[in-house]
């Protein structure tokens, strides 16, 4: 049996750049941060799995405001790996299950602009997301600022609801991967 077509019509993953030097200090410094490690408590407080402080905040609303500044030109296709557990599946062979369904991200979306997302030691179990993000939603090519320039980071705002729409195992990675929509801010029209 033929895999079903492309479920974003053969969108290709591009690889954008945006002009870091445009962030003020303190961006700088926050998505920096973000990126080199601060991630696990910044999304943790967003996804209520640690108490929000008042820095935790600031850091959030400097991240927030320096993504604002970027919202991208055009649709962009981008990837990301998670644990099944992370999504709420006990194997990853029970991704075909979310097809239909919603996924919920209250932390900023970590995602790569190349095909295949790399490799986390931290996921048990690791299920790739194929995603589509609409053109308008704020995102900062982070380039330099991470400590793997080569992952292509495409760091992109917090609270995120994504449509899945489809499921199949990556032929090249052997692992299942989700296709979805990231849905805008405010929904769809």
């Amino acid at each position: 049996m033929a895999a079903s077509p492309d479920p974003f019509d053969n969108l290709a993953y591009t690889f954008i750049r945006h002009p870091i030097d445009e962030l003020g200090d303190a961006e700088r410094a926050e998505i920096e941060a973000f990126t080199t490690g601060g991630f696990e408590l910044v999304n943790g407080a967003l996804r209520g799995h640690i108490s929000m402080t008042p820095s935790l905040q600031l850091s959030i609303d400097t991240i927030r405001d320096a993504l604002r500044r970027f919202p991208l030109e055009a649709d962009m296709r981008v990837t990301r790996e998670v644990g099944a557990s992370d999504i709420g599946l006990s194997r990853a062979d029970a991704a075909p299950a979310k097809i239909g369904r919603k996924l919920y991200e209250l932390g900023f979306l970590s995602t790569s602009m190349n095909q295949i997302p790399p490799d986390s030691t931290t996921h048990a179990d690791p299920i790739e997301l194929d995603l589509l993000v609409p053109a308008g939603t704020p995102a900062l090519a982070v380039g330099s600022l991470s400590d793997f320039p080569l992952e292509r980071e495409l760091l992109v705002i917090d609270a995120r609801e994504i449509f899945i729409v489809d499921s199949r195992v990556n032929a090249v990675t052997r692992r299942w991967r989700l296709y979805g929509r990231v849905i805008p801010e405010g929904g769809l029209p």
